[in-house]
């Protein structure tokens, strides 16, 4: 599986080969490994919940150049608003999305912390993971309450705990 991340300019997505550590059905989500990354990688830091309906959110992706599969790729921000109260399973939002950009991380913009994950799109809406369900992922997996840091999540990625 190929996975993409700016390089050290920021300006170039790089290829990178990956392979799924574990997945959630239930919650649509999945853990990847990517291979033979050597470069420093910014890592995001979660937002802790609750959000408000309302609030600015921002989506980052590569979405290919005319949404077929294609391997060009191009960086995309897609801006809206939180469309729901944090109360409901999903995060839905107002704002637009190209195909391919699932798993792309959705932002609050002012403090670039991460609010959740784009699982999907429909006429009105685009909807996402939340943080809290990307955490009980994690906890469930490691068998408890853990704080994680790159160095954790990169042992993850080697083998299963």
């Amino acid at each position: 599986m190929a996975v993409y991340f700016f390089n050290s300019d920021g300006l170039i997505p790089r290829r990178y080969n990956a392979r799924i550590i574990r997945t959630d059905e239930g919650r649509d989500l999945a853990w990847l490994r990517a291979q033979d990354v050597y470069e420093p990688v910014t890592c995001l830091r979660f937002f802790d919940p609750p959000y408000a309906s309302g609030w600015n959110v921002v989506a980052l992706a590569y979405t290919t150049l005319d949404g077929s599969s294609a391997t060009i790729l191009e960086p995309g921000t897609y801006s809206g608003q939180i469309t729901n109260e944090p109360d409901e399973v999903s995060l839905t939002c107002s704002c637009t999305s190209k195909q391919g950009a699932s798993g792309s991380p959705l932002i609050l913009p002012r403090i670039d912390r991460v609010v959740g994950v784009l699982a999907g799109a429909s006429h009105a809406s685009v909807y996402a993971v939340p943080v809290t369900h990307i955490r009980e992922f994690l906890i469930e997996w490691l068998g408890g309450d853990e704080d994680l840091d790159l160095n954790t999540g990169r042992k993850l990625g080697e083998e299963e705990p």
